[in-house]
């Protein structure tokens, strides 16, 4: 269990499952595929979930803008 942990660790702190990998041999002397770490990240890793709230727009800001558009001036 305490590599699983230091993995997820590792990788949450931006390392690759590669380097991970190359970290916990290199620090524990455990050999582990970084295939076996990305599965432990699948477990692991809370998923997103797409029923979230969204957002709604309180308030507007308005800048008033003057484009030549051709030969006219358009206010935007």
């Amino acid at each position: 269990m305490f590599d699983i942990e230091r993995a997820l660790y590792l990788y949450f702190l931006g390392l690759s499952t590669r380097c991970v990998a190359k970290a916990l041999l290199f620090l524990h002397n455990v050999k582990r595929s970084h295939v076996s770490i990305w599965k432990w990240i699948q477990k692991c890793h809370p998923r997103k979930t797409s029923s979230k709230k969204r957002r709604t727009v309180e308030e507007f800001i308005v800048d008033e803008t003057l484009l030549k558009v051709g030969p006219e001036l358009i206010w935007l």
